[in-house]
């Protein structure tokens, strides 16, 4: 028996001695760490994703497969999504609970549960002699309060699904234990084929075969058969290039616009350190959780390199104190753990906006299970230097702290995701990001707290128009002016709704100096010069909205009702004919075409 499973024989004999209740543990651990948010309603992606996707009912399967889907539409410019798995799991999903969020919240803890069994799996068979250490590694996936983004967000299945099909895959290539028997081709056929499932419900996934040559590296190769592991490796290799010339087809681009300007790669290069430190403090003081999480690629910090530098010196230096068993744990863990994450690092630009990149907490999803087995190897070194007299009790009190520790987190990080008010407030303790106030102040709009919505729309245009003071780059330039568009298109509703109708104009006004082609932007502010009493300049305002391409209806419904008022029938006559071809104004159309009927008559 290995010195690091000696330590763990001296914990209690049950649940971690029997497969079949550990794994009942996770069952309950998952529901009391994730059951306060079952019965969170939709909020933010979950709204997009389903309540609003007029698309979520039809399984047009080559639709699916054969067009980009409308994933962060926000952040089209640098990012693009091609997840068509997804997409079939949101219409499955919504086949068995429509729009009744805690089903999507049940399937979401169920599939993160599922999960850590995986881990279980695949960690029990790649460390073979170490089972306790694969327990405690998915325990900790398990409860970890930085898993919360990805669970407690609908949205966020999308990391438990490749997460799934990708353990799956590995669970399948890997051998028996105690066998040196490669797969049979049904066994490594299937493997394939939740590869590429993976690749399909999330991009991250592509990562994998590196994974697995990392593994066949790693571990003893006269156990699995010589070099011939190597060309079963290449297989996935291959299947992956296959994926990446798809997406080429699809998307247009493999990778998005990687090479585009080089001295922004090597800005987001040089952040990766600063990134990489802060995925591990939060992986070991996660307390300060929240959305949107974001670095900014034009203030990467030398501190951080140095403090990763001296990090990875004092690893060096425990590696070499350790005896080769634990190293080698030890090495996996890193691997699995940096491998895993290279698809997050921005070397590809993930952009919230501006200079300011996405380092999102759900990006550790897959990753915490090396991070977890490395800080669980070290703790075992660690505790090898206590009394054997103590030794077990110790382990036991430590375990149960930090279990009850990340536990309490998760539960307290759940409550975040209550409603999108409670959401992005905590963003905003965190990140200064004008997107995150506009999302407020849409929650905020409707509760109907509109003046603390005003505020948050005001403090979203000053950072949107300090951003467009400082571009350079001509085609980001129409991305963020859209957004300065929408905000005083909000405020002008605001100040509608407040009643200040001079203010609502101006922010019209404002609005359709950035786009005068926005038909719904002239009959909105046709609406609200009619409250002021404005009728010649709400009449000039609905006939632009006429005449745009394409006409905008309410706009064409408003227009004729002021030529029947004013009396000019000829007109009014003219749109009702062209309204009632529409369906959501032909009932309008065709009582207004009686009425003016009618008038006509009695002249």
């Amino acid at each position: 028996m290995s010195r690091l499973e000696h330590l763990f024989s001296t914990l209690p004999q049950s649940p971690f001695r029997q497969k079949t209740s550990f794994y009942w543990l996770l069952i309950v651990l998952g529901g009391v760490a994730y059951g306060n948010a079952i019965f969170h309603p939709f909020v933010h992606d979950d709204v997009v994703f389903i309540q609003a996707n007029p698309q979520i009912s039809q399984f047009n399967i080559k639709s699916i497969f054969l067009s980009v889907g409308n994933f962060h539409q926000e952040t089209s410019l640098a990012n693009s999504y091609y997840r068509p798995l997804l997409e079939i799991l949101y219409r499955l999903e919504y086949l068995l609970f429509h729009f009744h969020a805690w089903g999507y919240h049940l399937f979401n803890i169920g599939l993160h549960v599922l999960n850590s069994f995986l881990i279980v799996q695949v960690f029990q068979l790649v460390l073979q002699r170490h089972n306790a250490l694969a327990m405690i590694t998915a325990l900790f996936f398990l409860i970890h309060p930085v898993q919360t983004e990805a669970v407690a967000c609908i949205a966020g299945i999308s990391n438990l699904a490749f997460t799934f099909f990708l353990l799956l895959s590995f669970w399948l290539y890997l051998p028996a234990p105690g066998s040196g028997k490669d797969k049979s081709l049904g066994t490594q056929a299937l493997s394939l084929a939740c590869f590429v499932l993976a690749v399909l419900a999330k991009e991250q996934a592509i990562i994998f075969p590196l994974l697995l040559l990392f593994y066949e590296i790693s571990w003893p190769a006269e156990a699995r058969g010589g070099l011939i592991k190597y060309r079963r490796v290449l297989i996935y290799f291959i299947v992956g290039a296959g994926y990446f010339a798809w997406r080429k087809i699809i998307l247009g681009n493999a990778l998005g616009p990687l090479f585009d300007d080089s001295g922004e790669l090597w800005l987001r290069i040089q952040l990766i350190p600063q990134t990489i430190l802060g995925d591990v403090r939060l992986l070991v003081a996660p307390h300060d959780l929240h959305y949107y999480r974001s670095a900014d690629i034009l203030a990467p910090s030398g501190t951080a390199m140095a403090i990763l530098a001296a990090l990875a010196g004092a690893m060096i230096v425990v590696l070499r104190r350790m005896d080769q068993e634990s190293r080698r744990l030890i090495l996996w863990g890193l691997g699995w753990f940096f491998i895993t994450l290279l698809p997050v690092l921005n070397i590809v630009p993930l952009v919230n906006e501006y200079s300011l990149i996405l380092t999102a907490e759900h990006f550790l999803y897959l990753p915490m299970a090396g991070a977890v087995l490395v800080l669980a190897v070290l703790s075992q070194w660690a505790l090898l230097r206590v009394s054997p007299a103590h030794r077990g009790q110790l382990t036991t009190v430590i375990l149960g702290v930090v279990m009850g520790v990340c536990l309490l987190l998760t539960i307290k990080q759940n409550t975040y995701w209550r409603n999108e008010i409670a959401l992005f407030r905590r963003t905003l303790q965190f990140e200064r990001l004008g997107r995150v106030h506009i999302l407020l102040a849409n929650a905020y709009y409707r509760e109907g707290r509109l003046i603390e919505s005003l505020e948050e729309n005001q403090k979203a245009l000053k950072i949107f128009e300090g951003y467009v003071e400082k571009i350079k780059n001509n085609q980001a330039l129409p991305f963020y002016l859209g957004f300065i568009k929408g905000i005083h298109f909000e405020m002008a509703h605001i100040f509608d709704a407040l009643g200040d109708l001079p203010s609502a104009v101006d922010h019209f006004q404002k609005a359709l100096e950035l786009d005068p082609q926005d038909a719904a932007l002239h009959n909105n502010l046709a609406v609200v010069l009619l409250k002021g009493n404005r009728l010649n300049e709400a009449r000039q305002h609905f006939e632009e909205a006429v005449a745009l391409e394409p006409p905008n209806g309410a706009a064409k419904k408003n227009l004729a009702l002021i030529y029947f008022d004013t009396g000019d029938l000829s007109r009014a006559e003219v749109l009702a004919k062209e309204l009632v071809h529409e369906p959501e104004f032909s009932f309008f159309a065709e009582h207004l075409l009686l009425r003016i009927g009618d008038r006509l008559l009695k002249r």
